[in-house]
């Protein structure tokens, strides 16, 4: 063993690490956005609503003019044509009364309408972010609607790109971006290693589409387990083993191995897409 070292693993071999790793897009830790991420309340990015606010604005100086028009139109008759209407003391009670609540009720919406279209406008620059990252994620939806679909893996996928898919899947479902594919021969017996809030792990890809998955592929793995210090390993592949079941499942559980099938695969992808 060398000292380059990663992560939660102390020591790697040399240049194990494959450089396809990089091309990883973590499109399963990806989360729906949402309006607390970018600091929005609902109001903010409801355009329905603020057309609302915009004509309840509006109506609510017509109506302010409309009652300062009223009052000022009984002052101007009254001293014009003489007809003394402020003179009756109910009466200028009335108008004086009727004016005020007018103007302040108006005020009062007024001043609720402008704060509510003067936030959606200030959240203009968080709102487009929002919606930039809403159709991102519309993109990252379909991206996984697709490896929700078993005949993407069994007949969509070369080896390599099953080992690719196979890391996303992992990183996913650990919840971990610090997943590395390993190189292509000379690989200690594993596809990938990751780093997880639950440990260790490695895992092998066995995309066999003829041939049986058995024990000597399930040795493998625990001997390549044991050999990083892992503390889980799981064996992915279109099948669960079945030449000596027994022995698998006996290695299985001393070992803590996990088998992956197709079944399993798509399950998790299903579990990971409604989740988000």
């Amino acid at each position: 063993m060398s000292t380059e070292g990663w992560s939660c693993f102390a020591h790697l071999p040399a240049g194990l690490i494959d450089p396809r790793s990089a091309a990883l897009t973590l499109n399963w830790l990806r989360s729906r956005p949402s309006y607390a991420g970018f600091k929005l309340s609902r109001d903010e990015v409801d355009a329905a609503k603020y057309e609302r606010n915009m004509r309840v604005q509006r109506y609510a100086l017509l109506g302010i003019a409309f009652v300062i028009a009223f009052v000022a139109g009984e002052v101007l008759a009254d001293r014009l044509w003489g007809w003394r209407v402020f003179e009756n003391e109910t009466a200028r009670f009335a108008t004086v009364w009727m004016g005020t609540s007018g103007l302040l009720i108006g005020l009062f919406i007024l001043a609720l309408a402008s704060f509510a279209v003067m936030r959606y406008r200030r959240a203009e620059p968080r709102r487009i972010a929002f919606n930039s990252a809403c159709v991102e994620f519309e993109q990252v939806d379909a991206w996984r609607a697709v490896r929700c679909d078993p005949t993407y893996w069994s007949e969509r996928l070369d080896p390599n790109g099953f080992e690719l898919e196979a890391a996303e899947l992992i990183a996913g479902y650990l919840k971990t971006g610090q997943v590395m594919l390993t190189r292509g021969s000379n690989d200690y017996g594993v596809d990938m290693l990751a780093c997880s809030p639950i440990g260790r792990i490695v895992a092998q890809c066995k995309q066999w589409k003829a041939g049986k998955i058995g024990a000597p592929q399930v040795r493998e793995l625990a001997g390549s387990k044991a050999f990083f210090g892992a503390d889980l390993g799981i064996l992915i592949s279109l099948e669960s083993p079945s030449d000596e079941s027994e022995q698998c499942e006996q290695f299985a559980a001393k070992q803590n191995l996990q088998f992956w099938n197709l079944r399993a695969i798509v399950s998790v992808a299903e579990q990971l897409r409604n989740a988000a």
